[in-house]
């Protein structure tokens, strides 16, 4: 397997049933130590940002090789990227997790408030913008509610 898509799918994480949600709970580790390490949020949007760009990247070349332009469930990394952006500057709690996840699948997968339209984007921009978008959303909410 190409190191790219090893990337894009999180590595067996991809090909695992309900892979989107399996690939949000497995960032929530990362979520936590990202906190911990930069406690300034704004280190913690740069790693967002080199997350999406790595994210960009590994989709694009990944969808170049296979010669598909759809977005195959395999491809988590966009959720990495989403969980991410949910809990930039959110304080670590047990309340505040569980409600961000809930509303980063909701967004993620109900598509709604207008991330239906960027879904539909030219190949790994859809991709991963629709779940930037569920991030910035579900992190607007996080805020309000925190």
């Amino acid at each position: 397997m190409k190191w790219y898509t090893l990337l894009a799918t999180l590595g067996p994480i991809g090909y695992l049933p309900a892979s989107g949600t399996m690939a949000t709970l497995v960032t929530l580790p990362l979520v936590y130590n990202l906190q911990v390490s930069m406690p300034l949020t704004s280190w913690y949007i740069a790693a967002c940002v080199i997350a999406g760009i790595i994210g960009l990247v590994a989709v694009h070349k990944t969808l170049h090789y296979r010669k598909q332009y759809d977005d195959p469930s395999e491809i988590v990394i966009d959720e990495l990227v989403g969980c991410l952006i949910t809990f930039v500057g959110i304080a670590w709690s047990v309340e505040s997790v569980l409600l961000g996840l809930v509303l980063f699948r909701f967004f993620d997968i109900f598509k709604v408030a207008g991330i239906s339209y960027v879904q539909y984007l030219q190949a790994e921009w859809g991709i991963m913008l629709d779940d930037v978008v569920a991030g910035i959303l579900s992190n607007v909410i996080l805020h309000m509610f925190f």
